[in-house]
């Protein structure tokens, strides 16, 4: 699953706060890379948890390669929660 945002700004005025989305902003713009506003930004995650640096979260779909692997815990929990705001008006919830 690919998340894609379109930029409102252009990516070097993002601040360096630490929202996923940055990180991989961050990573295209070591590249060589960036985005302007109204541009579309595409990633995936990486290791949404990591505990010991948050630089390796996300990766944009530009700079994927055979050893970049997706975030199964994360994309669980979303898609949990995905499908529980479809379900819960119903009365059914999943774990």
């Amino acid at each position: 699953m690919v998340f894609t945002k379109r930029l409102s700004k252009n990516s070097n005025n993002y601040q360096s706060r630490n929202i996923i989305e940055n990180n991989a902003l961050t990573k295209l713009n070591n590249e060589g890379k960036s985005l302007k506003a109204g541009e579309v930004l595409q990633y995936i995650i990486t290791d949404y948890y990591q505990t010991r640096s948050k630089n390796n979260r996300a990766i944009p779909i530009e700079l994927i390669n055979q050893t970049h692997s997706y975030d199964v815990i994360k994309y669980i929990e979303l898609l949990t929660q995905t499908c529980n705001s479809v379900t819960e008006p119903f009365g059914f919830k999943l774990l």
